[in-house]
């Protein structure tokens, strides 16, 4: 089933190099006035885009949202340096 079997969004899909060889990133945008909605962490700490996130959300009427997929590939040290001797 397609993102936008609903009526009335639209969507795209592109490699942001998020992760290897797929798409990543995805734009969901309604093409008519929405609702928006979101879920939130329960954690006592909140780091700063979930506090914006929440601001902006409580300002605007959310027309899109971006979703990316996995996390980053691991990337091994650049650093080249040896191991100490035992």
């Amino acid at each position: 089933m397609s993102v936008t079997a609903a009526a009335g969004f639209v969507a795209t899909g592109v490699h942001a190099g998020i992760r290897r060889d797929t798409l990543d990133l995805a734009v969901v945008q309604a093409t008519q006035p929405a609702t928006g909605a979101a879920l939130w962490t329960q954690n006592r700490v909140l780091a700063a885009p979930v506090i914006v996130s929440k601001r902006h959300l409580l300002l605007a009427q959310p027309q899109a949202m971006r979703r990316t997929q996995g996390r980053p590939p691991r990337r091994r040290p650049s650093c080249s340096a040896s191991r100490p001797s035992r």
